[in-house]
């Protein structure tokens, strides 16, 4: 949580939604400054510490006091944004670091541990099993190579689906809002919508009595009109294997219950339900 006290304001600040925007005008409201970032690799982030309660109390205070703000928008959109960013235009070490990590635990998973169950049911076969899972491997970084060692989207959601909400696969990139945010234990007084950014971006700054005073910024804004994201669902979803799909329900069907997404909609889109049609991944 990031409190501002000259504006008596508490924000749950959630990254790939406008957070930095968010982070960088309280920074600057606050007095604290803002650099000037001249590259994609940095960030107000850097200074998000200042703006966190540490004070005994200072964090209950600001629930009762303070005008309490969180941003969210379309759970799938924001996870597919993380891919992106995070993955597939990854050109810093510790992105890098990433690409290697997923890739370690698909190998890990569909290939490693393929073997030694293969090596337990047929002792005698070793050798030759031996021979077998290195070939598979051989082949996996190859085809990973002829991507440009790229992992894709289904690697990425196998990599930090396996962690839980837990771990080195989850950060605040795609932890699930009801995670990162606790809606169902904090009384925001305002839960704006990327989708509806520009009304309510202005809605806050008046409640917060600076619209007169302080332009909106987007430094990062993805705007996009509506059509583009059935696209985007679409070709990142659609291929999905099923268990993904249900794990994807598992963790982030709440999102979408609390903030009026639609979950059928999207798996209707995907192609993993028929329209008007029972579905067991609803």
């Amino acid at each position: 949580m990031s409190s501002a006290p000259r504006l008596k304001a508490l924000a749950c600040l959630v990254n790939k939604v406008a957070s930095t925007s968010l982070l960088g005008t309280l920074l600057k409201l606050e007095g604290r400054g803002v650099p000037v970032y001249t590259n994609s690799l940095s960030s107000p982030h850097a200074d998000a510490a200042i703006l966190r309660p540490e004070k005994p109390g200072e964090l209950e205070m600001a629930r009762q006091k303070y005008i309490k703000v969180m941003f969210v928008r379309h759970p799938m959109d924001r996870l597919i944004s993380a891919y992106e960013d995070k993955v597939m235009r990854a050109n810093h070490t510790s992105l890098l670091a990433l690409r290697e990590a997923i890739f370690a635990a698909h190998q890990h998973r569909f290939i490693l541990k393929k073997a030694i169950t293969m090596y337990s049911n047929y002792p005698d076969k070793k050798d030759e099993l031996s021979r077998a899972y290195y070939a598979e491997l051989a082949d996996y970084k190859k085809e990973a190579e002829r991507r440009n060692n790229v992992p894709t989207f289904q690697e990425f959601l196998d990599f930090i689906l396996s962690g839980q909400l837990t771990g080195d696969s989850f950060d605040s990139h795609w932890t699930p809002y009801w995670r990162q945010c606790a809606p169902c234990h904090m009384n925001y007084d305002v839960i704006g919508k990327l989708e509806t950014g520009t009304d309510d971006f202005k809605y806050l700054w008046h409640l917060l009595g600076i619209y007169k005073t302080v332009g909106i910024p987007w430094l990062h804004g993805e705007r996009r009109p509506a059509s583009a994201l059935d696209g985007r669902l679409r070709a990142y979803l659609g291929p999905l294997r099923r268990d993904s799909v249900q794990q994807l329900r598992r963790l982030f069907r709440p999102d979408f219950h609390m903030f009026g997404y639609d979950w059928r909609a999207m798996l209707d889109l995907s192609g993993h339900c028929q329209r008007r049609q029972p579905c067991d991944l609803e």
